[in-house]
């Protein structure tokens, strides 16, 4: 790091996560004091921990080994100060999946639809003499979102109710995802009841409508988990690891910090691959392997329960003394929130059955042939291809690709993604939430950049898309509302593949 100073701002750092990178630092710190050649610094690394309840813990250090203990005092004292303090605002609700519909989606969007409205009708605010709620369902991959935001979107809001939907995920021309998190950053800004009615948005929205009852729903995958400081009346999750999970419910709540009476978020039993029968199912993302399994992937059968009653970082703050495994060889992991410690703990550290680990970088002297960059590239590149939208004379909306090795930069008709005819159906009582007008974003835009709509185009609806089975590749779609996505393959049988 050439003397650089390091800050981890983070609330769901497992320890030995927080050991690894102590450990790297330091020895990339031993190298930087050698070549300096300077006495008069120290050896010893200036650490210091920082929380909203306790005071600054700062020292110098000087041994892996003095830094695990010093890191241990902190996390335990943290998660008894939380547990003191807890306002459980975040509480969980494990929802099992018992519908006899053909397809594993319609199964998810039919659970989930259920929540909405149960959750709708514990979790209201009054706004301009209606009742509303925002909530945010998350799924884990993007190609099961769009079809269960399909199927969600062709069901009937219930009487004197309206839903408005809003899809978000990352495969959207930038202009767009922009625009969609222009939106929701205005709408879940929420520290102040009289400032968030007056600018959300939300109150000209249901004023202009005659249903008593409107359900704001967000469908996303982990674009809303990180870095969005958001404020949701409640959530839907589909696991994948207990790290989503509470990052998921810091996003409940955030601002306002009221308490609720009754559970505010709604926990899958199973994610959509469990429902599939996958052997690992909680993986991209998720620590699952084929190495480190879970028993079952039912999370009723992974004892989620007491960590849901109030959602809390302190699974991930300490560490397991002792995993509860099975007798199998090898043992799978009984409990949810364990595997992905040791997960981690193997990909950092290594184990007898993985000696491709992160700390071969600093314990060996491996920089004397390529093999541990062949082994872990630094940024394992896959298939990918750019693209970028443009405007027929008519202002309809056409991709077009990237042409490799051109330059200057050129860009040609494609039907890598296809736009279809048919608009996507809208049930009653549902409204899309999110609206974008491609040719007025582009005038307005080119205008304001002093830049020509060509130029535009080329630059703020770009997307790189990665093609996953360059074996199989299949169709990409794009459509407004539910962005760009594949359309879910089926089985013999009529299920999702």
């Amino acid at each position: 790091m050439l003397g650089s100073k390091v800050l981890i701002s983070t609330a769901t750092i497992i320890p030995v996560e927080a050991q690894a990178l102590f450990e790297a630092y330091k020895h990339g710190r031993d190298h930087y004091l050698k070549a300096k050649q300077d006495q008069s610094e120290t050896s010893k690394i200036c650490c210091a921990w920082f929380d909203e309840c306790n005071t600054p813990n700062q020292q110098l250090i000087d041994s892996v080994e003095a830094f695990k203990q010093t890191h241990a005092k902190f996390v335990i004292e943290r998660d008894k100060k939380l547990a003191k303090t807890s306002l459980k605002l975040r509480q969980g609700k494990l929802i099992d999946i018992n519908g006899n519909e053909p397809s594993y989606s319609e199964r998810m969007a039919s659970r989930i639809y259920q929540s909405i409205i149960e959750l709708h009708k514990h979790h209201t605010v009054d706004l301009a003499d209606k009742h509303i709620s925002i909530g945010l369902v998350r799924i884990a991959n993007i190609n099961p979102l769009v079809q269960i935001a399909k199927l969600l979107l062709a069901k009937d809001a219930p009487s004197n109710t309206r839903i408005h939907y809003c899809v978000y995920h990352g495969q959207y021309p930038l202009l767009q995802r922009t625009s969609i998190e222009q939106l929701l950053d205005k709408a879940l800004k929420r520290h102040d009841y009289d400032t968030w009615c007056k600018d959300s948005g939300i109150a000209e929205i249901v004023r202009s409508s005659k249903e008593q009852h409107h359900i704001f729903v967000v469908l996303a995958t982990s674009v809303a988990e990180v870095g969005r400081d958001h404020d949701y009346d409640w959530a839907v999750v589909e696991p994948s690891s207990q790290r989503s999970i509470i990052q998921l419910a810091g996003r409940v709540q955030r601002h306002r910090k009221q308490t609720p009476k009754i559970a505010n978020i709604h926990v899958l039993a199973k994610n959509y691959k469990g429902l599939k029968g996958m052997g690992i199912c909680f993986t991209k993302p998720g620590f699952e392997t084929s190495l480190i399994r879970y028993c079952s992937y039912d999370l009723h059968q992974l004892n989620i329960e007491d960590s849901l009653t109030d959602i809390t970082a302190s699974s991930r703050l300490l560490e397991p003394s002792a995993p509860a495994l099975t007798n199998d060889r090898p043992p799978k992991f009984m409990k949810f929130s364990e595997l992905e410690h040791i997960a981690q703990h193997i990909t950092l550290y290594g184990s007898k059955s993985n000696l491709n680990y992160a700390a071969r970088w600093w314990k060996h002297n491996v920089s004397w042939c390529a093999e541990m960059q062949r082994l872990q590239p630094f940024r394992q590149s896959l298939l990918s291809h750019d693209y970028c939208l443009m405007l027929t004379r008519e202002n309809k909306a056409k991709w077009q690709r990237k042409v490799e090795g051109e330059y200057p930069i050129k860009y040609q008709p494609t039907d890598d993604i296809q736009i279809p005819k048919n608009a996507v159906a809208l049930a009653s009582g549902v409204s899309m939430w999110h609206h974008f007008n491609l040719a007025q974003k582009v005038i307005s835009l080119s205008e304001k950049v002093g830049k020509s709509q060509l130029h535009t185009l080329q630059t703020y609806t770009h997307v790189s898309l990665q093609e996953y089975d360059t074996d199989n590749p299949s169709q990409w779609y794009y459509q407004a509302e539910l962005g760009i996505y594949k359309q879910l393959r089926k089985d013999d049988c009529g299920n999702d593949k």
